[in-house]
């Protein structure tokens, strides 16, 4: 385990200045790059990026973002890749009008290399069901549904294009989601092209990230081999708000030995206009839970499903930060 004051030897190599860097926490700062009047992206301090960029090298607890990205020009700050707070170590991008401004995709290597942040593709089954249901609610009367066989072919075309997005715009790799449960052949079928399809890319491409998010206890047999090839298995609270019932959700997951149990992370949301009260944890008490010690499985990180939310209704990502903040406090705390 790196601890605190390996970084600190981290720091001292880089020369970076005391004066600039007074504690450990500075080191992991969850701040966002300032904006200035025009929308401009106001650099920070070498030192202090270089710093940042370290500290993620080391071996810490994690925090996930996912936001949307739009085709459309950016307007809001809490749309920019940029403007999500630096201690993120991912953020995660769903692309749901199929591509992206090209504004938001050069910030893509711009967190890369300032802030040492690593993007992310999302790729949703959920997204591929929708798709398809509005296609079936479309035939005209008397036309007959689609078959399982027709939805797996629908699924794999999709995943694939989805999937493509990651070269296009130079993302570090991807989280792939499957929520719900196999409830007939028709989504059995949907879901083996859809993990079919990951298989393939991991294969093609097997130095880049994945994550696997959702319902993962939910994962036929036949597929759970693909979450050994994960970074992350990310584990979504709905309905989970305290530490005991995390803990249920991640004992439920790992209750079998047919999926790892040391790349655990949770995910919860923060109040939007939709829902101003999710019933999920909040992202504190997913940090809370992250630090607390555990035997039976290894918690590394917070994901927050719906990040761009925290600066729109609740002040400038107050509650990522104050997750933040836990994390990096029980990392300090490896330094006495």
């Amino acid at each position: 385990m790196v601890t605190m004051k390996n970084i600190k030897i981290i720091i001292g190599i880089a020369a970076v200045s005391a004066i600039l860097l007074p504690s450990c926490s500075g080191w992991t700062e969850p701040e966002a790059l300032d904006y200035g009047g025009n929308g401009d992206v106001v650099q920070k301090s070498d030192e202090y990026l270089s710093a940042l960029r370290a500290f993620k090298q080391t071996e810490h607890k994690i925090m996930i973002l996912r936001m949307e990205g739009t085709d459309q020009q950016p307007f809001s700050r809490n749309q920019h890749i940029s403007a999500m707070p630096d201690s993120a170590d991912y953020i995660c991008v769903d692309i749901v009008s199929g591509s992206l401004h090209s504004e938001i995709a050069a910030e893509i290597p711009q967190v890369r290399q300032q802030k040492g942040t690593r993007c992310l593709n999302y790729v949703d089954f959920a997204v591929i069901s929708e798709e398809w249901t509005a296609l079936e609610d479309g035939r005209p009367d008397g036309e007959p549904a689609g078959t399982a066989d027709e939805f797996a072919a629908f699924c794999a075309e999709r995943t694939e294009t989805m999937l493509s997005l990651c070269d296009e715009y130079g993302f570090d790799g991807i989280m792939f989601s499957f929520q719900g449960s196999i409830q007939d052949e028709m989504t059995a079928a949907g879901q083996t092209a859809f993990l079919s399809a990951i298989k393939s890319w991991r294969q093609a491409y097997p130095d880049a990230l994945l994550f696997a998010r959702g319902s993962l206890a939910n994962i036929v047999d036949e597929h759970t081999d693909i979450l050994f090839d994960c970074d992350y298995t990310v584990l979504v609270s709905s309905t989970q708000a305290s530490l005991s019932q995390l803990n249920l959700l991640a004992r439920t997951f790992v209750r079998n030995d047919d999926v790892p149990s040391d790349r655990i992370a949770v995910e919860v949301a923060v109040p939007s206009e939709e829902d101003p009260e999710p019933a999920c944890a909040t992202p504190q008490t997913a940090a809370q839970w992250v630090v607390e010690p555990e035997e039976d499985y290894v918690k590394l990180g917070v994901c927050v499903g719906n990040a761009e939310d925290d600066y729109l209704v609740d002040g400038t990502f107050r509650n990522i930060r104050a997750a933040i903040n836990i994390l990096n406090a029980a990392e300090n705390q490896t330094e006495e």
